[in-house]
């Protein structure tokens, strides 16, 4: 175990307190958080459905492209897939999602499945109720991208279930965004009525179709979803995105999350995990408290260190503590 103390500190709150940062022997990517007794959702889902005909969208979308949405804190706490509706190609018919909520008003934000929200109104304080949400699916996602022309993708998305997983039908969904999409440069090119010129985290690709893939798990059960498919020379690696999710269709709810750059896939079968982890999650802390972390770290190479982060939402303030093994 590893344990972090931080002491007078004023007004901090900590997410992600555990990354793998660079400077590492063997690993680059992130740690996988992976506590058998219960699971924190990885990310909130948010869902956002748009078009080029809206005026009210053109706003949403900017407002969403600022740099505190796209900051390390909220690319590291929400996923964020945008539904555009009625685009031509390159853009996939993704209305199937759109009917599922009821044909929801444009713009709109469905937040794990449950709560809608005008994309303005998207602040870390409305989505920090859904970063305590337990929930008993762990989550993984792991593959490799092959590129010569077009672009093989090998993926897994790996369940862990804990042992009070509830005995239902659960769905999982698999999406491939991708930013700084510019229609004028499509064949024919487009030009949205709104006058947007550039479209991030536009989801480009349902891996799963937009109804999802059902499946059932028990209690301490793994499951493995191997995923092999290609895109074509249209898509930017670089900008691509590979999210995950999992929600029973008849309540709605969103059970696990979490999100991938397409370039920085982890292999399978390598990562390290964090098998157990005291005090995660966010807090404040005040003048002469102490906070003391404590983790488990598996690793299966045994090559591999975590560094310990504690990040303030609301300054650039950061401490970066030394490497453990």
């Amino acid at each position: 175990p590893a344990a972090a103390f931080l002491e007078s500190r004023q007004d901090i709150a900590l997410s992600d307190i555990f990354v793998l940062e660079g400077g590492m022997s063997l690993w680059n990517y992130e740690v996988i958080i992976d506590d058998q007794h219960s699971f924190s959702q990885e990310q909130v889902l948010c869902e956002m459905f748009t078009s080029s005909s809206c005026d009210l969208c053109f706003f949403a979308n900017h407002y969403l492209d600022t740099e505190i949405m796209r900051s390390i804190y909220f690319s590291k706490l929400i996923s964020l897939p945008r539904y555009r509706l009625l685009y031509p190609e390159p853009l996939p018919d993704v209305g199937g999602r759109d009917k599922y909520y009821g044909y929801v008003p444009i713009p709109t934000i469905v937040i794990n499945g449950r709560d809608l929200i005008d994309p303005l109104e998207l602040t870390l304080e409305n989505i920090n109720d859904y970063l305590d949400d337990s929930t008993q699916i762990g989550m993984g996602i792991y593959g490799s991208v092959t590129s010569s022309g077009s672009h093989v993708v090998d993926l897994r998305v790996e369940l862990e279930a804990g042992p009070a997983v509830e005995a239902m039908d659960y769905n999982l969904f698999i999406l491939i965004t991708q930013d700084s999409l510019n229609p004028d440069l499509w064949d024919p090119p487009f030009y949205p009525l709104n006058g947007e010129t550039m479209f991030n985290g536009s989801v480009r690709n349902c891996v799963e179709s937009d109804t999802g893939s059902t499946f059932t798990i028990q209690p301490g059960e793994s499951r493995f979803f191997d995923r092999t498919f290609v895109l074509d020379n249209s898509y930017s690696i670089p900008e691509c995105s590979v999210i995950a999710f999992v929600q029973n269709l008849e309540t709605r709810s969103v059970y696990q999350v979490d999100s991938r750059a397409l370039s920085q896939l982890a292999p399978f079968n390598s990562a390290p995990k964090i098998m157990s982890l005291e005090a995660r999650g966010c807090f404040v802390i005040l003048t002469g408290d102490t906070l003391s972390v404590e983790m488990a770290m598996q690793d299966p190479d045994q090559n591999d260190k975590v560094t310990p982060t504690i990040s303030s939402w609301f300054s650039s303030d950061s401490v970066t503590f030394a490497p453990y093994s």
